[in-house]
């Protein structure tokens, strides 16, 4: 009997159907359903792994995009009333994941040496003196001895100390890597686990009354068209900024002076989605938190959506904590799967920042099923999102 080849475009499309359409805790309408007899997958696309990993990483990415523009096609016909089709291109998708790296300015690759160390250096100086190293050492000239020397001071340490340390004292990223039975088993693996890629929460119905989708000109039919979103993060990195600012206005803003949090307060009364894009809790420390837009949007009268994301999920003991893509890679298996698919007794991070462009994924679904409920429905809107959630779901 002939094996059937591997199609990447056939399992996005099973992931799609069979998965995402299905799956109840998304709480898509009936309209989703119906608009996804006009999402077809690119025939014309390569239809091979081009990466060797053991997770379906490009499907899911073909697959949530399929869902994102379904639901975007839905809300289009709703509002415009256009007849159209979603062809989804797996290539492109799978690029997506890594469109961070082919970022380029001036014509210049992130890969070249000067524009590199300009964006590409993260300040590791907590890390290092947690483990009793200065921040500089001047005859640590090669890779290869910088290597050496955190090796031999991270073995005089045990996992759990530099969890604790880490986490607690230095309010660092870091956690200790787990396989994936060990993350189902956990205490966080337990709270999240009927968790959803995102989880929609809905708050002050029936005093906010539905908020219909604002008019605009025919010639701009984009299924959000209109509405106001403000995007609230911090632009660490530079590529992450060029890649993921392409389409929005910037404004720098301090913060902790008053002028910059009444500022931001202005934005926030007038926008239709927030997205938090800081650690948990740090916008709440600052009187700016969900809380605190809802109670805006009451004091309008119109709903808002607020987007929250973080590393651990927004259940469980480990919630408060900061994180980053690799953090979730070592906590969920997906770091320790990855090393045994290569064949090696330990964990490696996969090439590719999969759970942090897929969580962007999953919140944008959500921010089309939250703004479409509150067309409906009425009230404002918490979407919750993390890289856990979307790591345990690949």
């Amino acid at each position: 009997m002939t094996a059937v080849p591997y199609s990447i475009r056939q399992e996005a499309e099973h992931i799609f159907r069979d998965t995402l359409l299905r799956d109840q805790r998304l709480g898509l309408p009936q309209k989703v359903a119906s608009a996804s007899e006009r999402t077809t997958f690119d025939t014309t696309a390569i239809d091979t792994a081009c990466l060797p990993v053991p997770w379906k990483f490009f499907e899911s990415s073909a697959a949530l995009w399929a869902l994102a523009a379904t639901y975007g096609n839905a809300i289009a016909k709703e509002r415009f009333g256009v007849d159209q089709d979603v062809v989804v291109n797996t290539d492109v998708a799978s690029l997506f994941l890594c469109s961070s790296l082919l970022v380029r300015v001036n014509g210049k690759s992130f890969q070249d040496s000067e524009i590199g160390a300009r964006v590409a250096n993260m300040n590791a100086t907590k890390s290092l003196a947690m483990i009793g190293l200065p921040p500089t050492n001047p005859d640590l000239d090669t890779s290869e001895k910088i290597i050496a020397e955190i090796s031999s001071k991270v073995e005089e340490y045990d996992a759990d100390w530099l969890d604790t340390e880490a986490n607690q004292y230095w309010r660092q990223a870091g956690t200790i890597c787990l396989t994936e039975d060990e993350f189902h088993t956990s205490e966080q693996g337990k709270a999240i686990k009927d968790d959803g890629i995102y989880v929609i929460n809905q708050f002050d119905t029936p005093s906010l009354p539905p908020t219909p989708y604002p008019t605009v000109s025919r010639d701009k039919l984009r299924p959000l068209e209109g509405l106001k979103m403000i995007d609230i993060s911090r632009p660490d990195i530079g590529p992450l900024l060029i890649d993921g600012n392409l389409g929005k206005r910037d404004v720098s803003l301090d913060l902790k002076s008053e002028s910059g949090r009444a500022t931001l307060r202005r934005l926030i009364s007038d926008a239709d989605v927030v997205l938090d894009g800081y650690r948990p809790g740090a916008l709440d420390r600052l009187g700016l938190g969900a809380d605190y837009c809802r109670t805006l949007a009451r004091r309008r009268g119109r709903g808002v959506v607020v987007v929250r994301e973080n590393c651990y999920g927004w259940s469980g003991p480990l919630a408060p904590r900061s994180g980053w893509q690799q953090i979730s890679d070592c906590f969920t298996g997906v770091a320790w799967g990855m090393g045994r698919f290569l064949g090696l007794n330990e964990p490696v991070v996969p090439p590719l920042p999969n759970s942090n462009y897929q969580t962007g994924l999953a919140g944008l679904v959500g921010i089309l099923a939250a703004v479409d409920r509150r067309a409906t429905d009425g009230g404002s809107y918490v979407v919750d999102v993390s890289l856990k959630q979307s790591s345990k779901s690949e």
